[in-house]
């Protein structure tokens, strides 16, 4: 068994910092429509101000909402998703969403099926993978 170089190291310590930011996220559902489909990876930027009509990035607990901006009533936004028949309500997040937010810039369509996948994986499961990536992939 090989001891794992600063190069791997650097990789999961990359990965772990891109798995936590909201300017790269992953879309896990159909809500955004045919604008994303599930499975696509996007890429945002902080922003001061969004339009209506935007897509931006927000944190609902521990999940990443991708939704389009509907208004904006002096920063605070009210999204929605393209395939969603109602705006999102107080029940989605508490008070207004104005903080922590990113723009979407680009993105890549099925590029985050393996992220999606990984993610559904019981911990026990995705600390295997990882450590089998580490130390038997990297050189």
């Amino acid at each position: 068994m090989k001891i794992p170089s600063v190069f791997d190291i650097l990789c999961l310590v990359l990965a772990l910092v891109v798995w936590q930011t909201k300017a790269i996220t992953v879309v896990s559902s159909n809500s955004m429509a045919p604008t994303f489909e599930r499975g696509a990876m996007l890429f945002g930027l902080p922003f001061a101000h969004a339009d209506k009509g935007d897509i931006i990035i927000f944190k609902n607990k521990d999940a990443n909402i991708v939704h389009r901006v509907i208004s904006n009533d002096n920063g605070c936004y009210v999204t929605q998703g393209d395939a969603n028949y109602l705006p999102d309500s107080m029940w989605l997040y508490k008070g207004c969403i104005k903080d922590d937010v990113v723009k979407v810039m680009a993105w890549v369509p099925f590029a985050g099926y393996p992220a999606l996948f990984f993610q559904s994986l019981p911990i026990w499961a995705q600390c295997l993978i990882g450590a089998f990536l580490i130390f038997f992939l990297g050189d």
